[in-house]
């Protein structure tokens, strides 16, 4: 009983690690999807001139997992759009489904929302180029510390089980 007990303790920490890693592969995936979508974005405003519903929709159907998640919640939010203002809406939607971003990423993605619709293009393409940075800068970053990230955090939990493992014998 006791064997099974540790058994258990020590698959918990692993469960853990893999929790973590699990983590680590979506932020990655987010930034990713958002990069593409900035591209995008960038694209339809400089040569249509989308307006944000059409816009919205546009990247919600070409986006993947939950990016299309956020730009779907905000297409489908823009009927409050006179109650709220649209940045209030980008707002929400970027807390409640991208929410594995960091602080800095989600201030750079607050900033483009804030920006989108209240003024004249040239302003928001710059706005949307500046995000765009920022957000590949952030993603080839994570994307070179992933390897180091997985094993550190595999290694952790596994190191973690084994210490209360031999604890507990």
């Amino acid at each position: 009983m006791k064997t099974a007990g540790m058994l258990c303790l020590f698959t918990a920490c692993l469960w853990i690690g893999a929790a973590y890693c699990r983590a680590r592969r979506q932020r990655l995936a987010v930034l990713r999807d958002l990069c593409k979508a900035m591209e995008q974005m960038e694209g339809e405003l400089a040569s249509r001139s989308s307006p944000l519903p059409e816009l919205c929709r546009l990247l919600a159907t070409g986006s993947e997992g939950d990016v299309r998640a956020f730009f779907t919640r905000i297409a489908d939010g823009l009927a409050e759009l006179g109650e709220l203002r649209f940045s209030e809406l980008w707002k929400r939607a970027a807390r409640d489904t991208l929410f594995c971003l960091r602080p800095f990423e989600m201030d750079a993605l607050l900033r483009l929302g804030s920006s989108l619709g209240r003024y004249e293009l040239d302003r928001q393409l710059g706005v949307v180029k500046a995000c765009s940075r920022t957000l590949e800068r952030c993603y080839r970053a994570a994307q070179q510390s992933m390897t180091g990230e997985l094993k550190v955090g595999m290694g952790l939990a596994a190191a973690a089980g084994a210490l209360l493992v031999i604890a507990m014998w």
